[in-house]
């Protein structure tokens, strides 16, 4: 008796425990929903060749979506045509998985971008993103490598 006694207090903890965890699911949820839409950002392209980086400026739309798993999202790079998976950090940060995408064919030569890492956070009505990549080209000889790094912040399309 005194065994079913203690392992009462014991199982009414642990069913409660497991309530505050899905509240906390379900405010990460509802943050996601926040986050999701359209984004009409610009920014710095960084690219490094021999050492020596240089900047351009860089825009971009990138639609946020619901990913396939619970705190899941993706993340489309519009100009591109390159998808990002996602998953949600807390109610405003989310990381981005590494990836690589085709880059449009550039006077006979292939190239590729090839995403590290990145990451986005809500930013008062805005939206930021960092990403670091590696452009992956090869013209008939050699394959070259050249680390860039994009970040890009801008509203919600729709909102002022």
């Amino acid at each position: 008796m005194r065994l079913l006694s203690a392992l009462i207090p014991s199982v009414c903890f642990l069913v409660s425990a497991c309530g505050g965890r899905e509240e906390e699911d379900d405010a990460l949820l509802e943050a996601r929903q926040r986050l999701l839409g359209t984004y009409d950002v610009t920014g710095t392209l960084t690219i490094i060749t021999n050492g020596v980086s240089s900047s351009q400026p860089a825009s971009e739309t990138l639609v946020l979506q619901s990913g396939t798993e619970r705190e899941a999202l993706t993340l489309e790079l519009s100009v591109l045509g390159c998808t990002l998976r996602g998953k949600m950090l807390g109610e405003r940060a989310f990381t981005l998985q590494s990836r690589t995408c085709a880059l449009p064919p550039d006077d006979a030569c292939t190239s590729t971008l090839g995403i590290a890492n990145g990451s986005g956070s809500l930013t008062g009505d805005g939206l930021a993103v960092s990403l670091e990549a590696q452009r992956i080209t090869q013209c008939g000889g050699p394959t070259t490598s050249r680390p860039i790094t994009l970040t890009l912040s801008g509203p919600r399309r729709g909102r002022n």
